[in-house]
């Protein structure tokens, strides 16, 4: 085949409509407007068909899209992925300004009941070990810190101890004193007032707001599903016992109007008697009183498709397909993949089958009526509550539950540092007595902390060096 030259009219004016000036054969141009592309385009097709051996049977050859490989990533168990996987590190929280969160500090200094059933005046004066002249805050005086449980990108949860009843009790806190943080916080916080009180729930005990951060006190738990099921291997007895327990309380949820919107193994708590409690409200919607608009996706690993499509109401559909997604982590030990190719086979009832031919059809058929697509296909939390399978459960031979181990992440407080501008500078007075020289002997009384602007390089250069007490005397690091 010859390939004939490129004429000059077409050249100087720069039009490649005519393909088959180039080639004598219909061939569209990847690139109509960038000459050079063309031409080389042109130059590698010819070098092609000059190669001995090459023909072309066809004018669509050239115009089919080339075949590309994909990459699909293959089905794999939660234990391996977390065994190959470095730990999680948490989102850098709300950052505001210096001064922002010093005024919001100054204003909610005062302890303040958050929480409904229970007026501030009427906790402070039942707490023995309150003193209202202290400088110490409520959570200081009334609770002994046994160190961090769990963290997020905006909160801790801390195991402590009550000064007055010696119960122990699960705090959650903000990580810092950020208005976003704080109105997400007082959002759970009002939608602990919402939920009934129910075995499987939750129960909180008290919630307030100091130094510019909300405090809410809850019942301890043992540890979470998720924990659980990475320590221990889970038969499908205990599954249907979990499932149980947890379509009650959604069943209860959903009578009032309430959707939990992020239903995981994280957000399921195990009591230390073995029963599952649903946790976390923080994304709980009101379908009587919130406005359509004003919800939130949970986690994109149990997401349920529908509540991406904003034009439609939120249902209680999307908890139903949340709890099948859980239910099915929990009796194959899958990865929920968080997007991708797997991420859209489940969400269109393709399942895989190495894993799911461990379980029983009874159960298998109930996670895929759980996950349909339709979600006016899936069953009602009352209406599995109803099976047979589930309805005839005896809790008398239910396995027994083994203990979660509960390591402390920190022992100590765990109040994050602050960007190097905003930390506090001490002085050579402030460093310990034991790294103290003896020519600088003032007492302890007169040492003191200063909270300067940003330091200047001077200081930056001097911060890690000992120096005298006089050195230090006569710098200025203001």
């Amino acid at each position: 085949m010859h390939v004939r030259s490129w004429p000059n009219q077409q050249e100087r004016d720069g039009r490649f409509d005519n393909n088959s000036d180039i080639l004598g054969i219909p061939i569209r141009l990847a690139f109509p407007a960038d000459r050079s592309l063309n031409l080389a385009f042109v130059a590698r097709v010819s070098d092609v068909l000059a190669m001995p051996g090459k023909t072309l049977s066809s004018s669509a050859e050239l115009q089919r899209t080339p075949e590309m490989k994909l990459f699909r990533e293959a089905w794999t168990t939660k234990r391996d992925r977390a065994a190959t996987q470095p730990k999680a590190v948490p989102a850098t929280p709300c950052m505001e300004s210096i001064k922002r969160r010093r005024r919001i500090q100054e204003k909610d200094t005062k302890f303040q009941v958050v929480s409904q059933g229970k007026s501030t005046e009427e906790v402070l004066t039942k707490s023995s070990s309150y003193r209202r002249t202290s400088k110490a805050s409520y959570f200081e005086q009334c609770f002994i810190n046994k160190g961090i449980i769990g963290r997020g990108s905006f909160g801790e949860v801390m195991l402590v101890v009550s000064k007055d009843t010696g119960e122990p009790y699960a705090i959650k806190r903000q990580l810092r004193a950020c208005e976003h943080d704080r109105m997400n916080a007082l959002r759970e916080v009002r939608n602990f007032g919402l939920i009934p009180k129910h075995p499987n729930l939750l129960h909180l005990v008290l919630a307030w707001e100091e130094e510019g951060r909300v405090y809410i006190q809850t019942e301890l738990c043992a540890g979470n599903l998720d924990e659980y099921s990475l320590v221990h291997d889970i038969s499908e007895l205990e599954v249907l016992f979990i499932l149980k327990d947890l379509l009650q309380p959604l069943a209860a949820l959903h009578r009032l109007g309430l959707i939990h919107f992020d239903i995981k193994s994280e957000n399921v708590l195990i009591g230390f008697d073995g029963t599952c409690k649903l946790g976390d409200f923080g994304l709980l919607f009101d379908t009587r009183k919130d406005p359509l608009g004003f919800y939130h996706e949970g986690d994109n690993r149990y997401l349920d498709t529908a509540v991406l499509a904003r034009g439609i109401p939120p249902s209680s559909a999307s908890d139903i397909f949340s709890l099948g997604m859980t239910v099915l982590e929990l009796a194959t030990g899958l990865n929920l993949p968080k997007n991708g190719d797997r991420w859209v086979d489940l969400r269109n009832g393709i399942l895989p089958e190495d894993f799911m031919d461990r379980l029983s059809v009874q159960l298998q058929n109930t996670i895929r009526r759980m996950i349909h697509k339709n979600p006016s296909a899936r069953p009602t939390a009352a209406q599995l509550l109803a099976e047979p399978f589930l309805d005839q459960l005896d809790y008398a031979t239910r396995p027994a539950f083994k203990p979660l181990p509960r390591s402390l992440k920190i022992t100590e407080t765990s109040t994050p540092l602050l960007r190097r501008s905003s930390r506090i500078r001490l002085r050579n007075n402030d460093i310990p007595l034991s790294y103290q020289s003896p020519v600088n002997q003032r007492p302890p009384t007169e040492r003191r902390a200063e909270i300067p602007s940003t330091p200047s390089r001077r200081v930056t250069r001097r911060r890690n060096i000992r120096c005298r007490g006089p050195l230090f005397d006569a710098m200025d690091v203001s």
